[in-house]
């Protein structure tokens, strides 16, 4: 897809790109973190306020940190001291930390032989997940272009199919891909440093449990908020990047995301 990818994306109209974008936007990240958020609605709807000062009004945070990281603190808190996570949670939680190296594994390849034999009806899922993938890329790619930041489609491709390869070899599931919050992130004053400290900071969590102890410890309800403002970003890109007179014809793709999910 890597070599198609900047012929591909002349041929499509943003509006068609950013109009699917938005859809799945609207309906797996907003919508669904929407409900999460209600779920706990004194720490959902407490986290969603410091989130919409701090990132939208531009206020400060106390000691200059970070909004979404103030937010999740607070909704932390208040899920605790209501009882709303038990103590238990937090001691299983912990119970995680440790160190697990990320070591290579021949896995992946004795899968790939399993693929073209007796596991062979599975690549009519893997196959459009791998494609709808390369095209997410490409959607994010255009999204960013709205926003100001041109990058190359075909690199950005590239990049994808070999981390998802390497991977592979350490066990990993997921495909990558352009993350959808791209957006939002630079909305939030994120730059080249945002992601090398992503990169750091997951790869410490994950080889010392601190993932998984963070996920036992804090309520979805504290991190959904964040996520229905990063889908809201993305339908207010497609909206913004795009002419009046098309907006119909945005909608429509919205709303047939909507029907399909």
């Amino acid at each position: 897809m890597s070599f198609t990818g900047n012929w591909v994306r002349k041929q499509i109209p943003r509006a068609a790109m950013l109009g699917a974008l938005a859809g799945v936007a609207l309906t797996f990240i907003a919508g669904e973190m929407l409900f999460n958020t209600f779920s706990i609605p004194v720490v959902g709807l407490v986290t969603l306020v410091i989130i919409i000062i701090g990132v939208i009004g531009k206020i400060a945070m106390p000691f200059n940190i970070p909004p979404t990281l103030f937010a999740i603190v607070i909704g932390t808190v208040l899920a605790l001291t209501l009882g709303y996570q038990s103590a238990d949670k937090v001691s299983e939680g912990l119970s995680n930390v440790g160190f697990y190296p990320i070591l290579p594994s021949l896995a992946a390849f004795d899968g790939m032989s399993l693929l073209f034999t007796a596991l062979v009806g599975l690549l009519a899922v893997i196959l459009p997940i791998t494609l709808y993938n390369a095209i997410e890329t490409m959607n994010n790619v255009d999204a960013m272009a709205a926003a100001g930041d041109s990058y190359d489609v075909r690199e950005c491709q590239a990049v994808d199919g070999v981390g998802t390869m390497l991977g592979a070899v350490f066990g990993g599931l997921f495909p990558t891909t352009i993350y959808i919050a791209t957006v939002a992130s630079k909305e939030m004053g994120a730059g080249r440093g945002y992601s090398i400290l992503n990169a750091v900071v997951f790869g410490l969590a994950a080889v010392t449990g601190v993932i998984a102890a963070l996920s036992a410890i804090i309520p979805i309800a504290a991190v959904a908020p964040i996520l229905v403002f990063v889908g809201l970003s993305m339908v207010g890109t497609a909206f913004q990047s795009n002419e009046q007179n098309i907006f119909q014809q945005w909608q429509l793709r919205c709303f047939r995301i909507l029907r399909i999910m």
